[in-house]
């Protein structure tokens, strides 16, 4: 894992019993990723502040499953399973063509052992569950008509730079985000 660019060590702050806050790099617009898609930054970065996004966003919702779905059925993948929740999404923001998320764990069990792998010093992955028409095109199998779901967590991201990149605080009184 070191050799992967940008992959950096995480600052880690201890916390025995708090659950940490940590952000990282979602995916990657603009390039062609390992599944050989291609994600207009055009197409993308406007998901990242649609009215469902903003609303998940605010009543604490966005929130990523353990893997992605495994049925292809539309309606399930365009489904947020909570049962199935690992990780909640407290900010979304562009850094280049970089989206960048803030997370911390779910109040389960996925979400425990999400914070615990965080404080041991694992990385999580991430990987773009959405919904959209794959046109063939020069830059690959670009995604229009993009509707973002969430950002799941995985083992092997599509975007090689797709990991967590550090704990940002502990998490003990407030939930919310104040930058």
């Amino acid at each position: 894992e070191s050799g992967i660019p940008g992959f950096t060590e995480t600052n880690i702050i201890e916390e025995k019993n708090g659950k940490v806050v940590a952000e990282g790099i979602l995916q990657t617009a603009n390039e062609k990723n390992r599944n050989g898609r291609f994600y207009d930054s055009a197409e993308l970065f406007p998901q990242l502040t649609a009215p469902r996004t903003l609303e998940l966003l605010e009543a604490g919702y966005l929130r990523a499953e353990l893997g992605h779905p495994l049925s292809n059925e539309l309606v399930r993948q365009q489904t947020i399973d909570d049962s199935r929740t690992c990780a909640q999404f407290l900010k979304l923001w562009t850094d280049g063509d970089n989206v960048w998320g803030r997370f911390r764990g779910t109040n389960n069990a996925f979400g425990e052992s999400f914070n615990k792998d965080l404080l041991d010093g694992c990385k999580p992955a991430w990987s773009l569950r959405a919904l959209g028409t794959l046109v063939q095109t020069p830059r690959g199998a670009e995604v229009k008509k993009l509707r973002v779901i969430t950002w799941d967590q995985v083992i092997y991201p599509s975007h090689p730079r797709a990991y967590t990149k550090g704990i940002v605080s502990p998490m003990h009184e407030s939930a919310t985000d104040e930058d």
